[in-house]
């Protein structure tokens, strides 16, 4: 079994066979340091077929996108090695030279969990994804590329369509929450490494292309499910009151809520 040195990017790929293929070409094409790749076949038809250019972890079934990304982030830890980064990366986005590097050094000390920069296809294109702007309903900030957002900011979720995040910060909050199916799972994961002491950035000098929304849109999933599960989880009346009005509206005394990551309870699901 073959033990992880690099930073592990994890994709995961439910068919689109040939924008799995870019993502994986343009991983080895624009990254300057060592990376080891897995790619996760989440029950695709006809499966996809072993290579050099990644290791491949095949599932039976769909287990969509919670499911998937944490058979790929058991496989990287079962393996063992001494990697300290793992980035989590749809198979709908193409990455740009020296989108790495930016990510690795910011993703250290108490940072946790790093986003970056994410820009939609064609001439000209507007930034997706820039940070959050609506925790409950999954809402990025985003415009055009003028300069808005090229300051590196803290935030208390970025969307895991490209992500980076430390080993520390997983192995002491644990990994994805799966009764969060397919949505929400990644807002849920940001909270937990937030009030466990970590921070959350986006780093704007990292960047990629997303076509958003290519991977899931076929998968059938409704997101109220998700985010039903999501609201029952967090949105509590004490829960509301001490941790979410705390954090809109006094943001600067977030350190007074946070707790030990040493203390604070895994939730594997």
């Amino acid at each position: 079994m073959k033990q992880f040195t690099g930073p592990v990017v994890i994709v995961l790929a439910y068919n689109k066979h040939e924008m799995t293929q870019a993502c994986i070409e343009s991983l080895h094409a624009h990254t300057q340091e060592p990376i080891d790749i897995i790619l996760v076949d989440n029950g695709s038809s006809p499966a996809f077929e072993e290579s050099p250019e990644y290791e491949l972890v095949r599932l039976e079934k769909n287990l969509f996108y919670t499911g998937g990304i944490n058979a790929g982030i058991r496989h990287a830890l079962r393996c063992g090695g001494a990697f300290e980064h793992l980035i989590l990366l749809n198979n709908d986005v193409t990455v740009k030279d020296g989108w790495l590097t930016p990510m690795l050094k910011a993703g250290d000390g108490d940072i946790g969990i790093v986003g970056n920069c994410q820009l939609l296809t064609g001439d000209n294109p507007d930034i997706i994804h820039a940070g959050t702007a609506d925790l409950l309903q999954g809402v990025h900030k985003g415009g055009p590329d003028n300069g808005t957002f090229n300051q590196r900011t803290d935030e208390i979720w970025v969307t895991f369509a490209c992500t980076l995040i430390t080993r520390n910060c997983m192995e002491a909050i644990g990994l994805l929450d799966e009764r969060m199916v397919h949505f929400y799972s990644d807002n849920d994961l940001c909270l937990r490494a937030w009030i466990g002491g970590f921070r959350v950035i986006y780093e704007p000098t990292s960047r990629v292309i997303h076509k958003h929304h290519a991977t899931y849109k076929e998968a059938g999933i409704d997101p109220k499910e998700d985010q039903a599960v999501y609201i029952a989880k967090w949105m509590g009346k004490d829960l509301q009151e001490k941790v979410f009005n705390k954090t809109f509206l006094n943001f600067d005394e977030r350190s007074i809520m946070t707790l030990n990551p040493k203390v604070v309870r895994k939730s594997d699901y």
